[in-house]
């Protein structure tokens, strides 16, 4: 390390005219300043040949120039704009109502605040078929399912089970998923993607419920839900589904099943009568199930807590009913 010894003298004195020495209280206007001796000890390193800041100096890049003008400093960097993903997230892509009728191969689009009619198309299928035992929308793909009867009468048709398809809602082409091998009359999607269905009193089990593999229409045994005629299945947001049954000339019956426990619980319901449920379907709109008819073509909504009021009229006789993306 260099050390460098700087020492400063100023000496300034003033003098008379004569040369004698200046009076002892100089007038105000004289200048009589002696400067200390400055003497200042830098202990500063001498420059490193190879560049380098000497030790304990502060590099010039990190001293802030308070010269420069604010407008001259630059902003920090702004981050672009996030791209939109072309992909909407569910709650914003346009979902419309549809629903299936026993006694057709039709797919209708439906009004859901008075169950008009706002379009149909046929569903078509390279397999002899006929008639809708039940409909539903995989939450996790946007699909819509149907459950449609072999072609035939009296026994063949009740003893050659349910066939489970997907749908193209715009043209009411069918794709084979597989042959449930069942009896089903109502099928519902839970939010993971679970396919559940209930199988009817002419099953090979009667009023059952099973897990149905959606690829393949397999089912996977579950538990009876009660001896009953009529059956309907839709799942609440909060994860309980609601199973509907019987509802001949009185308030449909209505329980919860707990799909991870097993455990089914009644609710008492009131209000109007229907005749025989058919599909459902939970409206999230409103927050209530929508409960259609499987003999005549009347429209309920239920609320979760089993109050059932009119809602409208069908133009079919509804088996199943599903919100799926507007075609």
């Amino acid at each position: 390390m260099t050390r460098c010894l700087v020492v400063l003298s100023l000496i300034v004195c003033a003098c008379g005219d004569d040369g004698s020495a200046p009076d002892a209280s100089p007038p105000d206007d004289s200048l009589n300043f002696d400067a200390n001796v400055v003497m200042l000890d830098a202990n500063v390193d001498a420059p490193d040949p190879d560049g380098a800041v000497p030790d304990g100096a502060v590099p010039d890049a990190a001293v802030p120039d308070a010269r420069v003008p604010d407008a001259a400093i630059p902003d920090a960097p702004i981050p672009d704009a996030p791209i939109p993903d072309a992909n909407l997230p569910d709650a914003m892509i346009p979902m419309s109502l549809f629903a299936c009728s026993v006694n057709n191969e039709v797919l209708y689009q439906l009004n859901p605040a008075t169950g008009a009619e706002i379009s149909n198309v046929t569903m078509t299928s390279a397999e002899s078929l006929n008639n809708c035992y039940g409909m539903a929308t995989d939450p996790t793909t946007n699909i819509l399912y149907v459950l449609l009867g072999a072609n035939g009468t009296g026994g063949s048709k009740q003893s050659a089970g349910r066939y489970l398809f997907t749908v193209n809602t715009s043209t009411g082409a069918l794709t084979l998923a597989g042959n449930t091998g069942e009896n089903l009359v109502g099928i519902a999607f839970q939010a993971d993607g679970t396919l559940w269905g209930v199988s009817g009193n002419n099953a090979n089990i009667s009023d059952h419920m099973y897990k149905v593999e959606k690829t393949s229409g397999v089912l996977s045994n579950f538990q009876t839900v009660g001896p009953n005629d009529h059956h309907a299945i839709a799942f609440h947001p909060g994860g309980l589904l609601y199973h509907f049954h019987e509802g001949e000339a009185a308030a449909p019956e209505l329980d919860t099943v707990d799909v991870a426990g097993g455990g089914i619980s009644p609710i008492a319901s009131t209000g109007s009568t229907t005749n025989q449920v058919g599909g459902a379907v939970w409206n999230g709109d409103d927050g209530v199930f929508l409960l259609g008819s499987s003999r005549d073509s009347a429209l309920y909504k239920v609320t979760p807590a089993g109050v059932v009021a009119p809602l409208g009229t069908a133009p079919a006789r509804i088996k199943g009913m599903a919100f799926a993306p507007t075609p």
